[in-house]
């Protein structure tokens, strides 16, 4: 293991590729934007409770609670993957000459990822909107109906798992490529890995849910920005940062 992360990703020996100054730097800043809102959103956890399915129509009935926070924080969100889709573009154009396969795979899986908690996101905050209007004014057997498609709208938390899997599997594989890469040191590179593997690990316990979640959660943030913030920073410097 320890001979093929010298060369990159299955032993190829190829440098990286730097990319024109302005495209560098116009792709550092998209990834300092996009860090800082998906920490923002992150944070933003703090004002909209988290619910399962079994919870549904607690989720309707305290919806005026929480409802402008949720709204502001899918807005961060979304603010964020379009800042972070054209960075993770940026960055499979700087690491093209390692491993053209596995960069394109690393960022197509993360796209992938992104695109699809924000859809999902999106379709349930917009759903639950719906049934807690419905929930507040309706008959009773209008709020019986809006709490069994409330608990199947939370259900889609259970796609969530295949967002996660992708961006686990974007994530180990961007750092796999970067180990090594001279553009990038390996504690970038590191963050990626590790960043990767609790993707894995949300895969059993629920982002965000319970204080097992949140503590995963924001390791899994912190290093996912780092690694984001680290990125950037490199990215525009693709002369500067050593091998180790």
């Amino acid at each position: 293991m320890a001979a093929l992360w010298g060369k990159g990703v299955m032993g190829a020996p190829a440098p990286s590729v730097p990319l024109g100054q302005s495209e560098a730097k116009w792709a550092s800043v998209l990834g300092y934007v996009a860090g800082i809102l998906f920490l923002a959103t992150f944070l933003s956890f703090a004002f909209t409770p988290s619910f399962t399915a079994a919870q549904a129509e607690q989720a309707l009935a305290r919806y005026s609670e929480y409802g402008t926070a949720l709204a502001v924080q899918n807005v961060l969100f979304t603010l964020a993957v379009v800042a972070g889709i054209p960075f993770f573009l940026a960055l499979r154009n700087a690491l093209r000459g390692r491993q053209a396969t596995w960069v394109g795979a690393a960022t197509t899986f993360m796209i992938v990822a992104f695109v699809l908690f924000v859809a999902l996101s999106l379709v349930q905050a917009a759903m639950v909107a719906a049934l807690a209007g419905v929930y507040g004014t309706g008959s009773d057997a209008e709020k019986a109906t809006a709490v069994v498609v409330a608990t199947a709208t939370f259900s889609l938390f259970a796609a969530f798992g295949l967002g996660f899997l992708a961006l686990a599997a974007g994530l180990i594989t961007y750092g796999l490529v970067m180990w090594n890469s001279k553009m990038f040191p390996n504690w970038v590179a590191s963050a990626a890995i590790v960043a990767g593997i609790v993707g894995l690990v949300s895969l059993a316990i629920p982002f965000g849910v319970g204080a097992a979640g949140l503590v995963l959660s924001g390791i899994l943030v912190i290093l996912f920005v780092a690694w984001l913030f680290g990125s950037a920073f490199y990215l525009a410097r693709p002369k500067v940062a050593p091998a180790a």
